[in-house]
C-alpha cells in the first residue's frame, strides 16, 4: 500500500515549481504594498508642501500686490489713480493680473502699453526687493529701464525713487540724454554724480 515513487516524486516537483513561483509573487506583493505606501506618504508631503507654499506666496504676494500697484499709481497718477493688481499663486506658478480702467482684470499685454509695461517691470522689481530684503536693500541697478516711458512719467518715476527708497544707492545705466538731464533736474543724481562714457573697446573698455 505504499505510495508509488513516481507519485511521491510528481508532488515534490509541484510543489517545488509551485514554491519558485509563489515566493516570486510574494515578494512583489510586499514591493507594491511598500510602494504604495511610500507613494501615499509621499503624495500627503507633496500635497502638504504645495498647501504650506502657497500660503506663504498668497502672505508675500499680498504685500508685493499693495506695493507694486501704490509705486504704479504714483508714476501714473494721471490716469491710473485707482489702479489695483492680483497676484494669484498656483503651485509654483503665478497669474498676474492688473486692472484696465475699472472695467476688468487682465494680463498686463492684454491693453497696457509697452511704456505702461515698462513702468510696471520696474514698479513689481522695486515691490519685490523691498518685501525680500526689507532693510538690507541697499543697492541697485537699473539699465535702460524707462526707454518706453514718456517724459512726464520719467519724472514721477524719480519722484517715486527720492520718496519710497532714500537710502538704496541706484546706479542707473541709459543711453537717452534727455533722460540722464531729466534726473538731474528733478534731483534724483547730481552733476558730479554722473559719469559719461564717450565710446568703448573690446581691448580697452569704456572711455
Amino acid at each position: 500500500e505504499m505510495p508509488a515513487q513516481s507519485a511521491t516524486v510528481d508532488a515534490r516537483t509541484f510543489l517545488t515549481i509551485a514554491n519558485e513561483r509563489w515566493t516570486p509573487i510574494k515578494l512583489a506583493k510586499e514591493s507594491f504594498e511598500k510602494s504604495e505606501a511610500t507613494s501615499d506618504l509621499a503624495t500627503k508631503a507633496y500635497d502638504a508642501y504645495c498647501q504650506a507654499m502657497d500660503q506663504t506666496l498668497e502672505a508675500l504676494y499680498r504685500t508685493v500686490e499693495q506695493d507694486f500697484s501704490r509705486f504704479y499709481r504714483r508714476i501714473n497718477p494721471d490716469d491710473e489713480g485707482s489702479f489695483t493688481a492680483r497676484f494669484t499663486p498656483s503651485q509654483g506658478s503665478l497669474d498676474f493680473a492688473v486692472d484696465f480702467y475699472g472695467i476688468d482684470m487682465f494680463p498686463p499685454n492684454a491693453y497696457h502699453s509697452e511704456g505702461h509695461q515698462d513702468g510696471m517691470g520696474v514698479c513689481l522689481y522695486l515691490a519685490l526687493m523691498k518685501q525680500m530684503l526689507g532693510s538690507d536693500f541697499r543697492l541697485a541697478v537699473l539699465d535702460d529701464v524707462v526707454m518706453s516711458v514718456d517724459t512726464s512719467h520719467r519724472r514721477q518715476f524719480c519722484e517715486l525713487l527720492k520718496a519710497e527708497f532714500p537710502h538704496v544707492q541706484f546706479i542707473i545705466t541709459t543711453h537717452d540724454q534727455v533722460w540722464a538731464r531729466q534726473m538731474e533736474s528733478a534731483g534724483l543724481t547730481t552733476r558730479k554724480q554722473q559719469a559719461r562714457f564717450y565710446g568703448w573697446s573690446v581691448d580697452y573698455g569704456p572711455l
